[in-house]
């Protein structure tokens, strides 16, 4: 008997296709058993991540995660007795019907013929075969079908997609916060809904205003460093927590238990975020602007004015403002036994714009120990943050007064030495001014000025340390300025002090009370110090130029105009000015020179010589007069002898200011032309023509004294061509002057301070209105 063959294996495409299509019918019973359950925890995803769940009351929320909890549990249940795994039969079954394959080939290779006759088995052999070939080239895998549609026939399954993607968009980046807080129920009450408000507060010094942050689409801010951000949450599951770059602020509960409010500085970082029960109520990335210092430096190289101040010249720049601008001096080099302290002058910060603030100061160190002595100066300014910024140092002398009387500048010499060197310059001071003493004839036996020389000689011999040098310092200048200026020196020095308490409350923190006491004390020592300079003229023929105070008067009032209005920066400017006004006025202080007093006594005969032509021109025309309606004039000698005698007077004023080096002025030389002709005409007998010739001689006479007065103001006039109020005398220099501010502007802002209290008295207005004015006031 025939062996029979053994059954060909089917092909191995057939056996993947057989592989595939059981794992699609496995996928599909799963879709199909446990869809429900998939429905049922996507809808729940999509509620939790909604953020809904947190904001509804704890027993609501719970029973809601209850529901959908045991939903879930009973989906699964059911789905997992629906689920059958699929038989190889049910397999073939499936791949004969999708491909529509007739007579079930695929069965027909899991088939086994049921005799073992050699023809059958050849005849079964040869029908695998031809089964295989056929589902080898027809079988084909097609999609799972899991019968959803049949199942949902109102498209539920599309809403809950809908939904959770709409969820998942809405809680990007704080998914988890989220989850975690609609699975933690409260079950203390209803929860509102959560509001952040938050704000942020610039440090006072950058004069921004408070800016309120809400989301709003902002996600990057810029924040100057030092700003202080107030947040506040209202509503909510919980107590939020502030975070700035990773540092946890947590907020405070106000006296309802419902509302929380956190504060926070911002020095650095880059994120700042709010959040609550683990859900993220606000988050921006921060731009932190650190504070930078002030810049300053000099305009202009520190000089001396004409009386030995010293000018300063600066600008300063901050991006908040500048609050204060100093300059620093350090002796050059100092003592050796010991350093001396620098000295600080503080520079006035003015202008309605400090971030730019652009000015110049004016500071008289003449009195100072260290005058004439070599300095390091640098400086300083402070902004309104507290930083500091440092200028170039420079390397100058400082000015010193040039002191004429003898005696007071051996004063000043052993003053700077005691300077310089300190304690080794004790015993050779205490020599020098000894010997000063023995000769009272050199300061005209001045009791005084002897006294004051036995005293520091004593102190410089039997006393000790730095408080007996500094002490002695002073006592001599103090003395030198008695030998060299008297009563107006005195006046002055009460005058500086003054205006120096003035700077100091306008920089301050004075009161208006104090500001108006300030500003009378001013005005008072101006007034004895003008009055010291004209009882020092006393006796001597008055100045070419009157000495007005026009101006001074002007810059005054402006000055409490503008303190009383609130501009105390603007009135610190003006003092500034009227200091320098006040420096060209210390011209008039110093006595003229020998050649200035040889002038003065030549401007004072020739008004002598003009008084006595003026009598005798009116003397004659009442002799023509008398003998125009008597008798003929007969000549006069005693007439001619009297004009000759004033035009020789006037020769020797003419030779006199020859001699002085100083152009005659023509009016004079006609003037001397016009009397030797009334002589002529006055020994002749020709009264009209000696009335025409006086006549001419008075006019030319007025001409040349306006002349020469204008000469001898130059050669007194303070440097620069200025005249003792400091104002540039005509043709000098290019007419600049000092500004006063506009009275009608000043008057305006009179007018609204009177307005504001008179609002501010005013209780029926609303309460923010009231506060916005006290705050106005504030700044007056």
């Amino acid at each position: 008997m025939t062996e029979p063959h053994a059954d060909p294996a089917p092909p191995p495409a057939v056996n993947r296709l057989v592989l595939a299509a059981r794992a699609l019918l496995v996928w599909e019973r799963l879709a199909r058993a446990f869809a429900p359950a998939a429905a049922v925890a996507a809808g729940g995803l999509a509620l939790a991540l909604s953020g809904l769940l947190p904001q509804w009351p704890g027993w609501l929320h719970a029973g809601v995660l209850a529901a959908a909890a045991l939903a879930l549990a009973l989906a699964l249940a059911a789905g997992v007795r629906e689920f059958a795994w699929p038989g190889a039969a049910e397999t073939l079954r499936r791949l004969e019907r999708d491909n529509d394959l007739l007579h079930r080939p695929l069965q027909t290779l899991a088939d086994r013929p049921a005799s073992g006759d050699a023809f059958a088995a050849e005849v079964w052999r040869r029908h695998r075969e031809a089964a295989a070939r056929l589902a080898a080239g027809r079988v084909r895998l097609y999609p799972p079908r899991p019968g959803w549609a049949a199942r949902d026939r109102f498209g539920l399954r599309f809403l809950v997609g809908a939904a959770l993607l709409a969820s998942l968009a809405a809680s990007w980046g704080e998914g988890g916060a989220r989850l975690a807080a609609a699975f933690a129920p409260r079950l203390g009450g209803p929860v509102t809904p959560a509001v952040l408000d938050l704000w942020l507060t610039p440090p006072a010094y950058t004069g921004l205003p408070p800016v309120v942050w809400r989301r709003d689409g902002t996600s990057a801010l810029t924040v100057p460093a030092g700003a202080v951000v107030l947040a506040r949450v209202a509503g909510g599951g919980g107590a939020p927590v502030l975070t700035v770059n990773g540092a946890e602020q947590p907020f405070a509960a106000l006296d309802d238990e419902r509302h929380f409010e956190a504060r926070a500085g911002v020095r650095s970082g880059s994120e700042l975020t709010v959040r609550q029960d683990g859900r993220v109520l606000g988050g921006w990335s921060l731009a932190v602007r650190p504070e930078t210092a002030p810049t300053v430096s000099f305009t202009a190289p520190p000089a001396a004015t004409g009386r030995g101040a010293l000018r300063l010249a600066y600008r300063a720049d901050d991006d908040y403002g500048v609050a204060a601008v100093s300059a620093t001096l350090r002796l050059e080099p100092p003592p050796a036994e010991a350093s001396p302290e620098p000295l600080t002058l503080a520079l006035p910060v003015g202008g309605a714009d400090r971030r730019h603030v652009e000015g110049a100061a004016v500071h008289d160190l003449t009195a100072n120990a260290w005058a004439g002595l070599p300095v390091r100066l640098r400086l300083t300014a402070t902004g309104a943050g507290g930083l500091t910024g440092v200028s170039d140092e420079v390397a100058l002398v400082l000015p010193e007064r040039a002191f004429v009387h003898p005696v007071a500048r051996r004063l000043v010499a052993v003053r700077k030495d005691l300077a310089r060197r300190g304690e080794a310059a004790r015993l050779d001071g205490a020599r020098a001014l000894g010997e000063l003493s023995v000769r009272p004839e050199d300061f005209a036996g001045d009791a005084v000025v002897f006294l004051a020389l036995r005293v520091a000689v004593a102190r410089l011999g039997l006393e000790g340390g730095p408080e007996a040098l500094v002490s002695v310092r002073e006592l001599l200048w103090q003395t030198a300025l008695r030998l060299e200026e008297g009563s107006p020196g005195l006046a002055r020095r009460d005058l500086e002090a003054a205006a120096a308490a003035l700077r100091e409350a306008l920089d301050g923190t004075a009161g208006d009370e104090e500001i108006r006491k300030r500003e009378a004390e001013l005005e008072a020592a101006l007034g004895r110090y003008l009055e010291s300079l004209q009882n020092r003229q006393a006796g001597e023929p008055p100045p070419p130029e009157e000495l007005e105070r026009t101006d001074l008067d002007a810059m005054m009032q402006s000055l409490r105009d503008l303190a009383e209005t609130g501009a105390r920066d603007a009135a610190s400017q003006m003092l500034s000015r009227l200091t320098e006004v006040l420096d060209s006025l210390r011209e008039a202080e110093a006595p003229p020179s020998p050649a200035q007093a040889r002038l003065q006594e030549l401007a004072r005969q020739l008004e002598e010589i003009a008084r006595g032509e003026q009598a005798l021109l009116e003397r004659t025309f009442h002799q023509e007069s008398d003998r125009a309606a008597a008798a003929p004039l007969h000549p006069d000698p005693g007439g001619a002898a009297e004009q000759e005698a004033l035009r020789q007077r006037l020769g020797a004023v003419l030779l006199g200011l020859g001699e002085e080096g100083g152009a005659i002025p023509k009016p004079l030389v006609e003037a001397e032309r016009a009397m030797h002709a009334a002589t002529a005409a006055l020994g002749a007998g020709d009264g009209p023509a000696a009335l025409a010739a006086e006549g001419e001689a008075v006019e030319k006479l007025r001409d040349g004294r306006r002349a020469l007065g204008r000469a001898l103001s130059a050669r007194l006039s303070g440097p620069g061509g200025r005249d003792p109020l400091g104002r540039r005398r005509a043709g000098v220099g290019d007419g600049a002057s000092v500004r006063l501010p506009e009275r009608p502007d000043l008057q305006r802002a009179r007018q609204i301070l009177d307005e504001l209290r008179r609002r501010a008295g005013e209780p029926e207005r609303p309460r923010q209105e009231l506060d916005y004015i006290e705050r106005l006031l504030r700044q007056f």
